[in-house]
């Protein structure tokens, strides 16, 4: 991903802080994915039997420039 997107993601989305984050400090647990059917970004996120799934804030912006 190119940084200048990379950044911006960060700064719209707080699942997409929450992921850099876990990724930083070497957490598994976290996927971002691109939904066809509804053309949305969504993060999953696992930590033993939790799970959660959340629309990334940055879909939009995903959207426009192709790419996660």
């Amino acid at each position: 991903m190119p940084l200048e997107l990379e950044i911006a993601c960060l700064e719209l989305c707080s699942h997409c802080r929450e992921a850099r984050r876990m990724s930083d400090h070497g957490e598994k647990g976290h996927t971002l994915r691109h939904r066809m059917d509804t053309n949305e970004w969504v993060h999953d996120f696992t930590k033993g039997s939790q799970f959660n799934h959340t629309f990334c804030y940055a879909t939009k912006l995903r959207n426009e420039n192709g790419r996660p």
